[in-house]
């Protein structure tokens, strides 16, 4: 760099790229050397900061995970596209699902993740309630929104699924055995139960396996082969027989089921 005669200001010259890389801000550091008919002053380094103007992506790693309810605390990842110069935010919130929130299935609390410079990855907190209750598997959606310093990325919607390890209920006769008191109790209930409540509609079929009273004639049939179900919550059902009065002396009739 030449200064002329009476000249006092001279211009370095840059070329800045504007590419379209989300990235931190960079520097171009430009140091002054061997001056002839001058000696250097006391700002002898400049350095200049190209700001970018390329703003990341934010969205789920994935769209979908899952885990078994044993798995009581769980992460989901958000990612930035890229590190960023400047603090980029994004909301979440639980739109949809199978679960029940508020600590029945799980708890979540709405919120907004925020990315400071450098950092691109921050996780979503959930607790998973591992009960005792036979069910489906559940599923807990969340969204992201409203971005800021950034735009949604392709993966804004994540589902994550809470897989049962609760065994199935048992079921059967609540006793091997009963009697009514005589042919006159026109109706009698044999009682189906299960070893446990479950979250789910269960069901099992009775079927009239003889025994030594008629159908027809001792008792009206149960309709064999006959569905009981249990909808979630029930732990007793009854498969009500319907026995026939007759005039006729005879030994007491069995029904087996």
């Amino acid at each position: 760099m030449t200064f002329a005669a009476g000249v006092t200001s001279q211009d370095v010259s840059i070329t800045v790229v504007n590419d379209t890389a989300t990235e931190l801000n960079e520097t171009i550091v430009v140091t002054l050397a061997s001056p002839t008919v001058a000696t250097l002053g006391t700002n002898t380094v400049h350095t200049y900061t190209i700001n970018d103007n390329d703003p990341p992506t934010v969205a789920f790693s994935t769209t979908a995970s899952n885990a078994s309810e044993t798995t009581t605390a769980v992460t989901i990842p958000v990612t930035l596209s890229a590190a960023y110069a400047n603090t980029v935010t994004v909301d979440y919130s639980v739109t949809g699902g199978t679960a029940t929130s508020g600590g029945t299935d799980y708890t979540i609390t709405a919120g907004t993740l925020t990315f400071t410079t450098g950092v691109t990855s921050q996780n979503i907190s959930i607790t998973v309630n591992n009960d005792v209750l036979d069910e489906a598997n559940e599923t807990i959606i969340i969204t992201l929104a409203n971005p800021g310093v950034a735009t949604l990325g392709t993966n804004t919607i994540h589902t994550y699924t809470i897989d049962d390890d609760d065994a199935a209920p048992t079921v059967q006769f609540s006793a091997a055995t009963s009697a009514s008191t005589n042919e006159s109790q026109v109706n009698t209930d044999i009682n189906l139960t299960l070893s446990a409540a479950s979250g789910q509609t269960i069901s099992v079929v009775v079927t009239d396996a003889g025994g030594t009273a008629t159908s027809g004639t001792d008792y009206m049939g149960i309709g064999s082969p006959l569905t009981i179900y249990f909808n979630a919550g029930e732990t007793s059902k009854p498969v009500t027989i319907g026995v026939l009065q007759d005039t006729i002396f005879e030994p007491g009739g069995r029904l087996l089921c």
